[in-house]
């Protein structure tokens, strides 16, 4: 996944078509998650320890066990990606269609809807990597569930995504 600290880049004009909402219209279950997922990425891409603050939030918000869920699903997410995926980062008030895409994927895992689950993860993960990916997914959800965090529907678009293929090795979480 690629994140984009504060400077701006060269193709920085090329980002906004990737942006599609505004993190303030985002529902507070789905601020919560996606600042989780924001800074467990961070945190890879910026080699910092964010496990401590990432358990502090779940277990504020009721879900403790959830951290380490999230951490299990991201690693595997990252070790498989097929292409980019934009995460913004933490202090970003934008919200890529990606970031989206994940909410979606958490959402339908919490509703037991893994043929959505799984389609979705073929669009940006190997496939060899979309069944061991799906029940983590749904895992995760549940589990937020369980502590409340209920997510909803962020209207992720259901056709597959219009960016280009990358190699395996080319393809990380990118912080914008």
């Amino acid at each position: 996944m690629t994140t984009h600290s504060h400077t701006h880049e060269p193709n920085a004009g090329n980002l906004a078509a990737c942006d599609v909402g505004r993190f303030e219209d985002l529902r507070a279950p789905e601020q919560f998650t996606l600042w989780a997922i924001r800074m467990w990425v961070l945190g890879k891409r910026r080699d910092r320890q964010v496990g401590r603050k990432l358990r502090e939030g779940f277990a504020q918000v009721g879900a403790p066990s959830a951290a380490v869920w999230l951490e299990t699903m991201m690693r595997t997410l990252t070790s498989n990606l097929c292409r980019n995926v934009i995460v913004h980062c933490v202090c970003d008030r934008r919200t890529s269609a990606d970031e989206h895409m994940l909410l979606e994927l958490l959402a339908r895992g919490q509703v037991g809807d893994e043929e959505t689950v799984l389609r979705c993860l073929n669009e940006f993960i190997t496939a060899s990597a979309v069944h061991t990916a799906g029940p983590l997914v749904t895992r995760l959800g549940e589990t937020l569930a369980d502590g409340g965090v209920l997510l909803g529907s962020t209207c992720y678009r259901t056709e597959p995504a219009a960016m280009p293929a990358a190699t395996h090795a080319q393809t990380s979480f990118t912080v914008h």
